[in-house]
């Protein structure tokens, strides 16, 4: 069967976000370093200087020699300053047309499976426009890309508006996030069009959108957007746009609930195994609260995978709390592990695994890589429910599906 294009254009989203979030973690510690040992020679050389006292004003000198040094150096440092300024900002501005593309792909895949959405046209079109397409399809073409055109020059407020009232479907909730990413949209225009400077017009629209403004933007200031600001940004991003993806998803294609479970669960899994604990509790609490989710074993494991981001973050107070607002009766053997692994009950844990063995359902692999087993396999009980059934790291199977060879897994060589 095809691949579902929600499924494909949300894993693309998940994809190029995150290539975002590593671009900006491993090149800024790259500059920072430099610049401190940058930073290092030029006060070794300051070290050296000799202070001279003249009209009650202070100087510095040196020899010509380490003039030319502190010259040189600075002359290296000072783009390295820049690109650390820089780089924030202009990897988030790339981050957000990301997401803007995302809501116009969702978009125009409706109008590709949904044709009843384009039944009022931004642009009009005359009887010789029409008849002067060769077939159907390109004329239908024709509409799908005008309707996108217009669409993406809306604002985001805008386009979510649209589309809500198009297909009678809530796809986010009106609430702080929802106001943050309306900032956000705000705060990328301004450094896309008028350099980060602050003007009237932003300030306008941050009131009008009821977005919360800190005491330091003020009019001809520079907006201040530093790596925090840039991982508090990836966090709405991402959140907003899986949460638009699976809303629209499941209203317009309620024959792919299978798949859109699937994804919810993937997701919320790999948020846990990269350690994303923040971002994985505010995802799983919506993915627990979606209504149209296949059956109760879905439920199950998003509400063990919600307990286990709060058990990860030490929170175990509200862990214990979903466990307990949950009906566990008639469970298999896999949510009663899950359960002793939460409530830390390893010996139980361990006789599980021992009582399924090698005949179980859970891959060897899961054992040593499943964020469920964190905190098991740092116990004694770990290893001795490994020897019990005869399975060790070695022992895993040492091929698994892996997309491409090794020519083709990194896309750029040299």
């Amino acid at each position: 069967m095809e691949q579902s294009k929600f499924m494909k254009e949300i894993e693309q989203f998940l994809k190029s976000m995150n290539g975002h979030l590593i671009l900006i973690i491993s090149c800024m510690p790259l500059l920072t370093g430099k610049i401190k040992n940058i930073n290092k020679k030029i006060n070794k050389i300051h070290s050296k200087a000799r202070k001279i006292k003249k009209d009650k004003e202070t100087f510095y000198t040196c020899s010509i020699n380490n003039k030319i040094k502190c010259d040189k150096i600075k002359k290296i440092g000072d783009p390295i300053d820049k690109a650390i300024k820089m780089m924030p900002k202009d990897i988030f501005c790339s981050m957000y047309n990301t997401f803007e593309n995302h809501i116009s792909n969702l978009y125009k895949i409706t109008l590709l499976t949904h044709p009843n959405a384009v039944d009022t046209f931004d642009k009009k079109y005359s009887y010789s426009d029409i008849v002067n397409f060769k077939s159907i399809k390109k004329f239908k073409n024709k509409v799908i890309n005008d309707t996108l055109f217009s669409f993406t020059y809306k604002s985001f407020s805008e386009q979510i508006d649209n589309l809500e009232k198009k297909y009678k479907v809530d796809l986010i909730e009106k609430d702080e996030v929802f106001f943050k990413l309306l900032k956000l949209s705000l705060q990328r225009n301004l450094f896309t069009h008028n350099s980060g400077i602050i003007n009237s017009l932003y300030l306008e629209k941050c009131r009008e959108f009821n977005c919360r403004t800190d005491d330091e933007e003020k009019i001809d200031m520079p907006l201040h957007f530093c790596v925090g600001c840039f991982l508090d940004a990836y966090e709405t991003i991402i959140l907003s746009g899986l949460k638009i993806g699976q809303n629209l998803w499941r209203k317009l294609f309620k024959e792919e609930i299978d798949v859109a479970d699937e994804v919810l669960i993937k997701t919320g899994y790999d948020l846990l195994e990269d350690g994303k604990y923040e971002l994985a509790k505010v995802f799983l609490e919506y993915s627990c609260s979606i209504k149209s989710l296949r059956d109760q074993k879905i439920k199950k494991i998003l509400t063990i995978n919600k307990a286990l981001a709060y058990y990860l973050s030490n929170d175990k107070k509200r862990c214990k709390k979903i466990i307990s607002e949950y009906d566990w009766s008639d469970n298999s053997i896999m949510f009663e592990m899950a359960l002793h692994s939460l409530n830390e009950d390893f010996i139980k844990v361990k006789d599980l695994i021992i009582k399924m063995g090698t005949k179980s359902e859970v891959d060897p692999l899961s054992y040593y890589k499943w964020p469920l087993f964190k905190k098991f396999r740092e116990t004694k009980y770990f290893n001795q429910a490994m020897r019990k059934i005869g399975i060790k790291l070695s022992d895993c199977p040492s091929v698994y599906d892996i997309p491409g060879n090794a020519d083709t897994i990194i896309s750029h060589k040299k």
